[in-house]
Parts: structure tokens; C-alpha cells; sequence
């Protein structure tokens, strides 16, 4: 049975991804709506188009922070631009793999492009990424141009500033993989990735992982994902995770698996000298194919609180329009959620508020302030007939956490949809992206409301690197702040991953909220608006695992101040 549904999620999301190019009818973006005010529904500004040449599409970003071995450019995104690659497009050699450096300050423009060194055999086209503790960003898998398509890859490649690009060759071969993803296992060093998801051996598909060690550049043996029951113990069943299965590395030590499968959900428990089993947890509340997943660490008075929501994709690829092509009479509004998850009856999924629209490949990014805005994605107008058309969803929305309600935006200009990426950079603002329905590979830049709400705090000093709590209760670091008014005061402390996204999700993406033991105003006096926050390290390697964060203080108002580069080691 879990091979039966391997099979379909496979042809399934190679269904989902050639629909959009598919005689649908496609309705063109809704009109733009009354232009909201700022404070509300934000501001974009573009779309702008950098001048690159490319028959491809824009499928992977990151945004670079600092690196220990140093070398810039902090700041830029990266652009990962392959062809299309699939079954009716043949490859074209001289179109292979280019990485384009571009900088937020120069949006009109393109720093610089690079060839990855892959032989023409192995593209990045659908392959996963993670940034390393120490800066560098490592892509594992992709495609195998040389095998008929969607054929998956065994490259590993490193890029570092300082030296570009580098093919790895461990001694253990990664298993060929499309569409995996590389989550960081939780640990002091924070140099394992656990490598997971679609894998294009008779193995397969999809139910096997590996471990990537990139203080090394090693790859661990090969496991099967087989399922275990609550103690651990390995039954009869193997699981299959999916494509770019959604997974979270949670602050009780082990990787969760909340889709795109069917409805079931798996918890990873650690196995003697590496590796994992997975425990069945409660099942969702329906199927999600191309929609997301999104992880929040929050504090309370009660202490860490974690939640994760999933919301949008494609309910079904069976009954009426699975089998023509039209599967998006089944795509979402819908969002559920989990608190607390862990192994057991006692953490369930629950309904959340629906979005106004729904949506299937958009991209989720999680805010300063612990809200989250969904960009982009297709959805389906009228009833569930051919009589409907797919429409691009041009207008995000918000959703307010602390109200439990979604709301509209301003609409941005261009579709956004397949294979577009959307990136929090430090000033708050979001890089949103591509999409199959934007060849000329424009960029666009969202204002959040938050920064049209009046003065904006700053910060006055922050520590460059912390570490961990080592024993409750907790030390705490010391961050000066200069509120924008005097009766807006700082309301929480963030810390937010940089992005490394693909096909609508970031599986190392993480919002941690820091606690405030207690704020002072420093002497001398005199600066009534500049206060010292003693800030609480974060608990362990589970809750921030080591690497490069944007630390945020926000005001009452959710204003934040710009993102200080932080390192926690």
C-alpha cells in the first residue's frame, strides 16, 4: 500500500508541476484591487528585471549571511536558474545549471553569474539546500541529465564565498535523489544534515535517508525509513516521505514530517550511531500536495511553546479532474495546525481560520513580529468543472497570530507561482520571485505593514555570536535598544533563520522568540528612549540549532528594528 501511494504522489506531483503548462484554461490574474494604505496592506515596489539571459526558470534562493572563512558578499540572494527539464524538453547542454549573485540595494541588476562546474551531467534543477553552521551553503541531489527524465542526481556541491563553488565526492556516494531536502539535526556542532525524500533507486521511491556531515563532506549509509511503533521498535511497514517532504526539526530532538503525503505525519527517533526509525503520529486533517509548512518557537510565561501550521496545496489527485489534469478543482483555502507535537495521543492536529483564497505552490514566510504571509500560488475559480479556470493568486495575505485571522494585502504586479521563491531579508522587507509564469525573471520587493506604523525602534548594540543556556535559570545576553516613541516599547525578542527555499518551502526555516528576563534604562540617563534588555540565551541546540540567525527587537506596535547578524555557537 505505501508503495501504491508512493507511486501516486509521485505521478502526482509531476502531474501537478506540468499542469501549470497544460491547456487549462488559465484566467489572468484578478484585477488589482483598491490600493489598501500602507499600514495595512504594505507596499511593493518593481517588479524589477535584472539582465540575464536564461530559457530557464528561477527554482532555489538563499540569502547569504556572514561566513567564518569570510568574503562577501553578505546580503545578496542567490538565484539558482535552470531549464525546464521534464519528459517533452529535451536538455540543452550549453543550458545548464547558473547561479546569479544579486543584491537587494541594486534591485535593477545582476552582480554576477556562475557556471556550476557539474560536467553537463548533474543539474541543481530540483535539488535540495541548507545553510551550514559556518556560512556556507551546500546543495545536495537534483537532476541526472544523462538518464531519462526525472531521474535524479548524487552530486553534492559546497559554495563559500571565498571560493565559489566545489563538487564534492565523498567516499559514500549520496543516493540519487529529486526533489530531497537537507534539514540540520539539532547536535552542539550542528554539521549533520539528515538528507531526505524522493530517491530514484530500486530502493525507492522515497524510502530511504542518509546523513551529510559537512564539517567532513562525508554521507552516511544508506537507511530504509522504516516504521517503528512508540517504543522504537521497527514493525513490517516502510514509510514514504514524499517529495520535499516538509519537515521540522523540533525542540524535543527529532525530525517531524508533516506532508506532502497523504494525511499521516511521522516523528524520527534517533537510532544508535546515526539514522532514524519513524513513529506514525496523529494524522492530519486532509492530503496537502504543493502547499507548506511553517515552524514557530514562541515564549510565554510558561515557557517554550511550539506550533506548526501547514495550509494551501491540492486535497486529492483521484475522482473528478484527477485523471484529466485538473487537479486543482481540489486545491485549499484550509490551514491546520499542531502545538506542542510530539509522540502520542496527546498532540492532535486542529482547524484553522481559512485564507480568502485558495492556493497551491505558494510560499509561506514567517515575519519578526510571529506572523507569517502566504505569496503567490494558483487557485481555482468557479465550480468543480471544466467550466472553472486556474487563476494566479496575485494578493498575499497575513495572518495575525495573536488574533487568529487572516487578511488581505496589496496585490503585487507579476503571477507567482511554480517554482517561485519569496526571502525575509534583514530590514524586514521580502524578495518575492519567479515562477513558471514569469519568464522574463523579474523580482519584486514587499514592505510589510509593520514598517508604515511609525518611528522605528534601532538598535544601539548586539552581541555578534551567543551560545546556550547551560542550566535553568537561564544567563542572558545584553541588547540596547532605541525605542521609535517612547509609548511603543519592545515587546519581544526573534530570532529568524535566513532562507534557503525551494518549491514553496524552507525546511530549515525557524521563528525563535527569546525571553526577556528584564529591561534598564543605562546610565547615565539622558537617553530616555534607550533601554538595556537582558535577553535569555536560547535553551539548547533543539530549539536554535548552531549557525548564522537575524536577531529582531519589535516593538508593541510589531514594528522591528533591521536584523543584527548573529552567530549561535
Amino acid at each position: 500500500m505505501l508503495r501504491s501511494l508512493a507511486a501516486i504522489a509521485l505521478l502526482a506531483a509531476v502531474a501537478s508541476a506540468q499542469s501549470i503548462q497544460s491547456s487549462t484554461p488559465l484566467a489572468p490574474a484578478s484585477p488589482r484591487e483598491r490600493v489598501l494604505l500602507p499600514s495595512v496592506g504594505g507596499r511593493w515596489d518593481g517588479p524589477y528585471s535584472p539582465p540575464v539571459i536564461s530559457t530557464g526558470e528561477i527554482t532555489h534562493a538563499v540569502y547569504v549571511p556572514p561566513n567564518d572563512a569570510g568574503g562577501a558578499p553578505v546580503g545578496q540572494i542567490l538565484f539558482i536558474a535552470n531549464q525546464y527539464r521534464n519528459c517533452a524538453n529535451p536538455f540543452d547542454p550549453a543550458q545548464h545549471t547558473q547561479v546569479w549573485h544579486w543584491d537587494p540595494a541594486a534591485p535593477g541588476a545582476i552582480a554576477s553569474v556562475d557556471d556550476v562546474p557539474n560536467s553537463m551531467r548533474e543539474s541543481l534543477w530540483c535539488s535540495g539546500h541548507a545553510l551550514a553552521p559556518n556560512g556556507d551553503w551546500w546543495v545536495v541531489g537534483g537532476t541526472d541529465m544523462t538518464m531519462p527524465c526525472y531521474t535524479g542526481s548524487s552530486g553534492i556541491y559546497r559554495w563559500a564565498p571565498a571560493s565559489g563553488w566545489t563538487a564534492m565526492t565523498p567516499l559514500d556516494p549520496l543516493a540519487p535523489r529529486w526533489y530531497p531536502c537537507a534539514i540540520q539535526i539539532g547536535s552542539p556542532t550542528g554539521t549533520q544534515f539528515l538528507v531526505l525524500g524522493h530517491e530514484q533507486k530500486p530502493i525507492g521511491p522515497e524510502e530511504t535517508h542518509q546523513i551529510l556531515d559537512v564539517a567532513t563532506g562525508t554521507v552516511g549509509a544508506l537507511y530504509l525509513n522504516q516504521v517503528a511503533d512508540d517504543h522504537c521498535q521497527p514493525t513490517a511497514s516502510r514509510a514514504s516521505l514524499g517529495t520535499y517532504p516538509w519537515t521540522h526539526w523540533l525542540c524535543t530532538g527529532m525530525p517531524f514530517v508533516t506532508g506532502p503525503m497523504a494525511d499521516e505525519k511521522y516523528f524520527g527517533c534517533p537510532l544508535p550511531g546515526g539514522g532514524f526509525r519513524w513513529i506514525r503520529g496523529t494524522p492530519g486533517t486532509r492530503m496537502r500536495e504543493a502547499g507548506n509548512s511553517v515552524h514557530f518557537l514562541d515564549w510565554t510565561a510558561a515557557g517554550r511553546q511550539e506550533s506548526i501550521y501547514i495550509l494551501g496545496g491540492l486535497s486529492s489527485f483521484l475522482g473528478p479532474g484527477g485523471g484529466s489534469g485538473l487537479a486543482d478543482w481540489y486545491v485549499l483555502d484550509s490551514m491546520e495546525s499542531i502545538h506542542a507535537p510530539a509522540v502520542g495521543a496527546g498532540s492532535t492536529w486542529s482547524d484553522e481560520p481559512s485564507m480568502e483564497f485558495d492556493r497551491r505552490h505558494a510560499v509561506s514566510v514567517q515575519l519578526p513580529n510571529g506572523d507569517f504571509i502566504a505569496l503567490g500560488g494558483i487557485g481555482w475559480d468557479g465550480p468543480s468543472d471544466p467550466s472553472g479556470v486556474k487563476v494566479p493568486r496575485t494578493t498575499p495575505e497575513l495572518f495575525d497570530r495573536a488574533k487568529g485571522a487572516w487578511r488581505r494585502l496589496n496585490a503585487q504586479v507579476r503571477p507567482r507561482t511554480y517554482h517561485s521563491v519569496a526571502v525575509l531579508l534583514r530590514d524586514g522587507r521580502i524578495v518575492s520571485a519567479g515562477g513558471v509564469l514569469d519568464p522574463q525573471h523579474t523580482v519584486e520587493i514587499y514592505s510589510p505593514p509593520y514598517l508604515f506604523r511609525g518611528p522605528r525602534p534601532t538598535v544601539v548594540r548586539a552581541p555578534t555570536s551567543i551560545g546556550y543556556c547551560a542550566t535553568p535559570p537561564c544567563a542572558t545576553f545584553t541588547f540596547t535598544v532605541e525605542y521609535g516613541e517612547a509609548s511603543d516599547a519592545i515587546r519581544k525578542v526573534t530570532l529568524l533563520r535566513p532562507s534557503s527555499i525551494t518549491h514553496g518551502f524552507d525546511e530549515n526555516q525557524r521563528y525563535v522568540e527569546l525571553g526577556i528576563a528584564s529591561r534598564r534604562q543605562p546610565d547615565p540617563l539622558g537617553q530616555p528612549l534607550r533601554w538595556d534588555l537582558e535577553v535569555l540565551l536560547p535553551e539548547d541546540w533543539n530549539v536554535a540549532p548552531p549557525g548564522w540567525y537575524m536577531l529582531f527587537a519589535v516593538s508593541a506596535q510589531g514594528v522591528p528594528t533591521i536584523g543584527e547578524w548573529l552567530r549561535v555557537i
